[in-house]
């Protein structure tokens, strides 16, 4: 407009957003946990328990892992607030017990990625996912719309 390159002002309509309608219910988490392989179960468990984004889980190191306090260290994110500590819960501490620590310092190692951890579960999330009859619609990334729907309703706050 400003260099007359338009003969009139041009309206872009946006995209209606999707908000966070679908959310992992209890049952369909089981038969999601009960059907998944490694990594991918371990990594719906964190995302439904700690609200962690994927790549949060995937790129977590064993030296942030604080036992004692049952809590992780993200030092890193996508956002500058992304720097802070998450609750882990039983489930959370049984599931990296069980994982056991890596020689790499990965929990997520993988020897095929150039970082040295694992960057996706994409093709086992939709195997999974059509394994358990789940709609297409249903993305790895609303385990973490379920975690923060949850902790709102429980907390009236997504804060800790």
């Amino acid at each position: 407009m400003e260099w007359n390159l338009l003969p009139t002002p041009t309206r872009i309509k946006p995209l209606k957003e999707r908000g966070r309608d679908i959310l992992i219910d209890p049952v369909a988490e089981a038969r999601l946990l009960a059907a998944a392989p490694q990594p991918l179960r371990d990594v719906i468990l964190l995302m439904q328990d700690t609200g962690m984004r994927p790549q949060d889980v995937f790129r977590m190191r064993w030296e942030h892992v604080n036992w004692f306090k049952r809590v992780l260290f993200i030092p890193y994110g996508k956002t500058k607030n992304s720097r802070r500590w998450v609750p882990l819960s039983e489930r959370a501490m049984k599931a990296l017990k069980q994982r056991g620590v890596h020689p790499s310092g990965w929990v997520f190692p993988s020897k095929y990625s150039q970082s040295g951890h694992i960057t996706n579960v994409a093709k086992q999330w939709i195997a999974t996912r059509k394994a358990v009859g789940l709609d297409v619609a249903v993305k790895l990334y609303c385990c973490r719309h379920t975690f923060a729907t949850d902790a709102l309703e429980r907390t009236g706050t997504l804060q800790p």
